[in-house]
């Protein structure tokens, strides 16, 4: 039954976004209440892609965050690595998103950080429960001897960003991806 709802609100939101919006909100406001989060991250994301259509960054920007915080509670119970990795394709799409806004938004920091994030946030092996904490640009820009830099590669939908840091300076360089 909710596969219909959240089916159908997809369809509103390319005729009435603002429509689309209020039946995910309805839809999310519903879960919420009952205490079932397993659909919230598809909501979220669904509604964002409404906000999206009404040019409403901000909204979009608070729903793909909202589908980030809701993988990380479940990620912190969830012990076996392919089920982390199952659920980390709403995190991985939300951040790829925020990537591509912040980077829009000319805000190269913040798009560094969803882009860390991403790498960072799955257990370096299937002993380790624990992710690790991102670092922030400038903490990598400490860390660095003064002729080093650092280059890491994130794609986001069809372009490859690289995000080069030096002690000074932090820049993203957009390139196609290759298909």
């Amino acid at each position: 039954h909710i596969d219909l709802e959240i089916a159908d609100g997809a369809l509103k939101r390319v005729t009435s976004p603002k429509s689309a919006v209020a039946h995910f909100t309805s839809a999310i406001d519903l879960l919420r209440s009952k205490g079932q989060s397993a659909l919230l991250p598809r909501l979220y994301f669904e509604r964002a892609h409404a906000y999206e259509a009404m040019g409403d960054v901000a909204h979009v920007r608070d729903d793909l965050r909202s589908v980030l915080r809701v993988v990380a509670s479940w990620e912190a119970s969830i012990e076996d690595f392919e089920r982390r990795a199952a659920i980390g394709i709403w995190s991985d799409a939300s951040r790829r998103q925020l990537i591509s806004i912040e980077l829009q938004q000319s805000d190269v920091g913040a798009a560094f950080s969803y882009a860390d994030a991403r790498r960072t946030a799955a257990p370096q092996d299937r002993g380790s429960a624990k992710p690790r904490r991102p670092l922030s640009h400038i903490e990598v820009q400490r860390a660095l001897a003064p002729n080093a830099a650092i280059v890491e590669y994130v794609t986001t939908g069809d372009t490859l960003v690289a995000f080069v840091i030096t002690p000074t300076d932090l820049r993203a360089v957009t390139l196609p991806a290759i298909t």
